[in-house]
């Protein structure tokens, strides 16, 4: 069954975008409760201010809440996110080509950097990730070659 290139590019691209949503939505809020952690080694009782009397309210609780709730959306991301992340970077793997197509659109390299890690040019980079990108058509989820597309 023949596809037209520009189909195949739109459906791989959407997907691979898709993939590479995921591993962001998970990165930001890993550096998100690093943020916050690292906030928390400054919270406390300011006892400056008070001039000897009573002490500022503590904001060490409500950090500590937050940052528990921070990490149960994580756990619910990582839950969601992580069984196709995993299948998708398992299509990508035992393939030169689809490795260069992995490389290229979920982990962002250019061509160059592409092939300096596949000891190629740049333009053989580029050739490998259509080639990679004709390959992904066929084996990722269908609902992708399916729906990428609105009829």
């Amino acid at each position: 069954m023949e596809h037209a290139d520009e189909v195949m590019t739109l459906c791989v691209d959407a997907y691979m975008c898709h993939v590479r949503g995921m591993r962001v939505a998970i990165e930001d809020m890993e550096m998100e409760i690093a943020d916050h952690e690292q906030s928390l080694a400054l919270m406390g009782v300011d006892y400056s201010r008070s001039g000897g009397g009573k002490p500022t309210s503590d904001k060490l609780p409500d950090g500590i809440a937050k940052l528990l709730a921070l990490r149960d959306r994580l756990a619910e991301q990582h839950a969601r996110c992580s069984m196709e992340i995993a299948y998708a970077r398992q299509l990508c793997r035992g393939n030169e080509d689809l490795r260069a197509l992995w490389m290229h659109e979920v982990d962002r390299s250019t061509y160059s950097e592409v092939g300096r890690v596949l000891g190629c040019s740049a333009m053989t980079a580029r050739r490998r990730v259509g080639q990679g990108r004709r390959l992904m058509y066929m084996m990722m989820p269908e609902q992708w070659r399916r729906d990428a597309i609105p009829n």
